[in-house]
């Protein structure tokens, strides 16, 4: 592992209100959180060969095990090992400060590649969740979420259910309008579905699948059972050369 130590380590890191890094060295260890300290929880996993690997945040009985860390411009690099595939990691902020279109997007890519390591093809799934606090101020606040329709894309978003635009001032708080955005490629590899963490986590740890409905008891409080955007992706079988999936997070 590298020796770079520092005391945050960048994840997404669009602006101030969007900017969610992890207090931790090793990416599985705490919750991510926001800039001001408050959990902003998010959960990846790979599931090889049957078997559910946390890769961010404790959130599986397995870790994988962390075996580097970079961090770079636009890129916070991570990679990790789930039993006989190596898996990397990628946080991909397009900050190009010469495309001010580019620059002025308020997404990030969340990029997990995986490759055997010892000669064989393990079958590999993908697993991230986003939940409602990240469109709120504080976890009490009530969120609804939907299903925009977006072509060659599968997303979900969520946002409180106020929406009072630049309603309030001061330097401890998060923004609490708009709405937090999970997508993936609509290209037949994936699922989503919007559900409680504790149920959708295990349900993709024991049988690679999600819920085939989004939970309809809504608006209610983001730490309320605390409902989560989920993305699947199915890698198929994995063997030497890299196959990835990317979620992207806006």
């Amino acid at each position: 592992m590298t020796s770079l130590r520092l005391p945050a380590y960048p994840l997404i890191a669009c602006d101030p209100s969007f900017s969610i890094w992890t207090r931790a060295d090793l990416l599985t260890e705490v919750w991510p959180t926001h800039w001001t300290g408050h959990v902003r929880s998010s959960c990846i996993m790979a599931r090889v060969d049957g078997t559910a690997w946390a890769l961010m945040g404790p959130c599986a009985d397995c870790t994988a095990e962390q075996r580097s860390r970079q961090v770079l411009p636009t890129r916070t690099i991570y990679v990790l090992q789930a039993g006989a595939v190596e898996l990397t990691v990628t946080f991909l902020n397009p900050l190009l400060p010469n495309d001010l279109d580019i620059l002025s997007r308020p997404l990030a890519y969340v990029i997990v590649g995986a490759r055997a390591i010892d000669g064989s093809s393990h079958a590999v799934q993908l697993y991230m969740d986003v939940g409602g606090e990240w469109a709120t101020d504080t976890g009490e606040q009530e969120v609804v979420w939907a299903r925009p329709r977006v072509k060659g894309i599968e997303c979900m978003k969520i946002g409180t259910a106020s929406q009072r635009v630049l309603a309030r001032s001061g330097d401890n708080i998060r923004t609490d309008w708009g709405h937090c955005w999970l997508a993936v490629a609509a290209d037949g590899r994936q699922q989503s579905a919007v559900q409680p963490d504790p149920a959708m986590r295990a349900g993709f740890a024991a049988s690679g699948r999600l819920a085939d409905e989004d939970d309809s008891d809504m608006p209610r409080g983001a730490f309320a059972n605390y409902p989560k955007m989920s993305a699947a992706i199915d890698l198929g079988a994995v063997a030497g050369a890299l196959v990835d999936g990317s979620f992207i997070v806006a």
